[in-house]
Protein backbone atom coordinates (compact mmCIF):
# COMPACT_ATOMS: atom_id res chain seq x y z
CA UNK A 1 0.00 0.00 0.00
CA UNK A 2 2.96 2.54 0.53
CA UNK A 3 4.60 1.73 -2.33
CA UNK A 4 1.55 2.78 -4.59
CA UNK A 5 1.58 6.24 -2.21
CA UNK A 6 5.16 6.49 -2.98
CA UNK A 7 4.37 6.39 -6.78
CA UNK A 8 1.60 9.08 -6.74
CA UNK A 9 3.75 11.43 -4.27
CA UNK A 10 6.32 11.25 -6.91
CA UNK A 11 4.28 11.29 -9.85
CA UNK A 12 2.69 14.74 -8.29
CA UNK A 13 5.88 16.46 -7.63
CA UNK A 14 7.34 15.68 -11.22
CA UNK A 15 3.94 16.88 -12.70
CA UNK A 16 4.28 20.16 -10.33
CA UNK A 17 8.00 20.86 -11.35
CA UNK A 18 6.92 20.27 -15.18
CA UNK A 19 4.01 22.62 -14.35
CA UNK A 20 6.22 25.56 -12.90
CA UNK A 21 8.91 25.08 -15.07
CA UNK A 22 6.72 25.98 -18.08
CA UNK A 23 5.21 29.04 -16.27
CA UNK A 24 8.36 30.19 -15.61
CA UNK A 25 9.22 30.32 -19.29
CA UNK A 26 6.23 31.76 -20.13
CA UNK A 27 6.57 34.02 -18.21
CA UNK A 28 10.33 35.15 -19.42
CA UNK A 29 9.20 35.14 -23.12
CA UNK A 30 6.40 37.57 -22.19
CA UNK A 31 8.96 39.85 -19.91
CA UNK A 32 11.71 40.00 -23.03
CA UNK A 33 8.72 41.06 -25.05
CA UNK A 34 7.55 43.89 -22.47
CA UNK A 35 11.37 44.94 -21.49
CA UNK A 36 13.77 43.37 -24.36
CA UNK A 37 17.13 43.78 -23.77
CA UNK A 38 16.89 45.40 -20.01
CA UNK A 39 14.98 42.04 -19.09
CA UNK A 40 17.72 40.19 -21.21
CA UNK A 41 20.35 41.67 -19.08
CA UNK A 42 18.76 40.53 -15.92
CA UNK A 43 18.39 37.15 -16.77
CA UNK A 44 22.01 36.45 -18.05
CA UNK A 45 22.74 37.49 -13.93
CA UNK A 46 19.67 35.96 -12.29
CA UNK A 47 18.76 32.07 -12.13
CA UNK A 48 15.46 31.44 -13.21
CA UNK A 49 13.93 29.76 -10.68
CA UNK A 50 15.68 30.60 -7.73
CA UNK A 51 16.68 34.12 -7.81
CA UNK A 52 18.69 34.34 -4.76
CA UNK A 53 20.89 31.17 -5.19
CA UNK A 54 24.70 32.39 -6.35
CA UNK A 55 25.24 31.21 -10.25
CA UNK A 56 28.39 31.10 -12.01
CA UNK A 57 27.57 35.03 -13.57
CA UNK A 58 27.86 36.41 -9.93
CA UNK A 59 30.78 34.31 -8.38
CA UNK A 60 32.66 34.95 -11.87
CA UNK A 61 32.18 38.80 -11.81
CA UNK A 62 31.62 38.90 -7.72
CA UNK A 63 28.45 41.21 -8.99
CA UNK A 64 25.75 42.39 -5.94
CA UNK A 65 22.83 41.00 -5.02
CA UNK A 66 20.05 42.15 -7.10
CA UNK A 67 17.24 43.99 -5.10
Amino acid sequence: MAAKGTVWGIAGAALLTIGIVVKARLEEEFLRGELGATYDDYASRVPMLVPFAPNSYSIRNKAPPIE
